[in-house]
């Protein structure tokens, strides 16, 4: 077996294995947890400074970023089948299936976040400007 088709194998089994210990976690410590998430976010320098926010909406196999004006545009949003909120097509914080104790993610494997990363990452450098915050 090559070394690509390896690292997918491994990759997979990661993913399989996260989602199973995902499932385990009661709602109660997922409750607390995202509170103390919301909480980071909403008390970080960024926010408080009145940086622009940005959250993903996927469409089809493409990701692309939607600007949020409130808070309480964020609450307002439906949620997606994963119970996250998204925006829908009517109207950047980063997630993954898991993360490393290096911030690497691990995504869900259709590639949405490292696409639109790199684009980022191109737009930036071709407008000399910094990288978003993630």
């Amino acid at each position: 077996m090559n070394t690509i088709n390896m690292v997918r194998n491994q990759k997979s089994a990661i993913r399989e294995e996260m989602r199973n210990l995902l499932k385990q976690i009661p709602i109660d410590i997922i409750e607390r947890e995202s509170a103390i998430v919301s909480d980071k976010v909403l008390t970080s320098k960024e926010y408080l400074n009145n940086k622009i926010c940005y959250v993903p909406r996927w469409n089809k196999d493409a990701m692309e970023m939607v600007r949020l004006l409130s808070y309480q545009d964020y609450i307002s949003l439906p949620v997606n089948r994963w119970n996250i909120p998204e925006p829908s097509h009517d109207n950047n914080y980063e997630i993954g299936l898991a993360f490393d104790l290096q911030r690497n993610r691990l995504g869900h494997g259709k590639g949405y976040y490292d696409k639109y990363l790199a684009k980022c990452k191109n737009w930036a450098k071709e407008n000399n400007r910094q990288l978003p915050k993630t």
